[in-house]
């Protein structure tokens, strides 16, 4: 099959491009120029989006401005991303397992500080008790964490008996 500009073709915009770019030299002449115009003002921003734009790829550049088209985003640092992920991975270990679970188990990176996860645990714990989400795994989630916590209370009340 001859290469398109768009393999998902999502909207109308989107197939009138393919059915007017024609296919293989066409296609990758026509990529780099949008690369060229999505640059040319050769500022930081520009070259940020070009760089996203390769990583990407065209269907999925145009996915994540259908989403964020207009907006100013600012991006978390992969420090912070790396906690987000060892949090909740502790936190659906810790909810999910009989034992309880230790929050440093979780800690994969090296550099990571392991309050800091157990810090995302705590946020993730708290904003599940006050705001019920609609996503069904995290209900279920929030299930078992008032399970757990409730098992792990009656527990204590019977040994302090």
């Amino acid at each position: 099959m001859a290469k398109r500009l768009f393999d998902d073709e999502r909207t109308l915009f989107q197939r009138r491009v393919n059915e007017l770019s024609g296919t293989g030299t066409s296609v990758e002449s026509i990529d780099s120029i949008i690369k060229y115009q999505i640059g040319c003002r050769g500022d930081d921003n520009s070259k940020r989006l070009v760089s996203l734009y390769d990583v990407l790829g065209i269907d999925d550049f145009f996915n994540v401005l259908d989403v964020c088209e207009g907006q100013v985003m600012y991006f978390p640092t992969m420090s912070s991303i790396n906690d987000a992920v060892q949090s909740a991975m502790a936190f659906y270990y810790k909810v999910t397992s009989e034992k309880n679970e230790n929050v440093d188990d979780y800690v994969v990176d090296d550099a990571s500080n392991p309050s800091k996860v157990e810090s995302g645990v705590a946020k993730i714990v708290e904003s599940l008790k006050k705001n019920r989400s609609d996503d069904p795994k995290m209900v279920e989630l929030a299930d078992l964490m008032a399970k757990h916590a409730k098992e792990a209370k009656q527990k204590k009340e019977k040994s302090t008996d």
